[in-house]
């Protein structure tokens, strides 16, 4: 088990919702589950690396898989409030 502190989230084109945030405790790895709150479990797809060198600030971006298409168009437009958010293994 992990924990993710949640900063905010985007869409990206051809690759979907990406969540942006810190990892608080625990490690990741593709096809653990994201447990929003009050919200989705999310299968993460991808780890990647967002980083503002020039402001020093690094955080880890996660991208995920969709069951079918209308998940994928109801995930790209979910607006992911700041969060503390718990990522179990899988």
């Amino acid at each position: 088990m992990a924990t993710f502190k949640i900063d905010h989230s985007f869409k990206l084109i051809n690759h979907g919702l990406v969540i942006v945030g810190e990892l608080l405790s625990g490690s990741i790895k593709p096809n653990d589950i994201l447990q929003l709150k009050d919200g989705p479990s999310l299968r993460i797809k991808s780890i990647e690396s967002v980083d503002n060198i020039a402001e020093q600030i690094f955080r880890t971006g996660l991208l995920f898989h969709y069951e079918n298409e209308e998940q994928q168009e109801q995930l790209e437009n979910l607006k992911v409030t700041p969060q503390i958010a718990v990522i179990e293994d899988c």
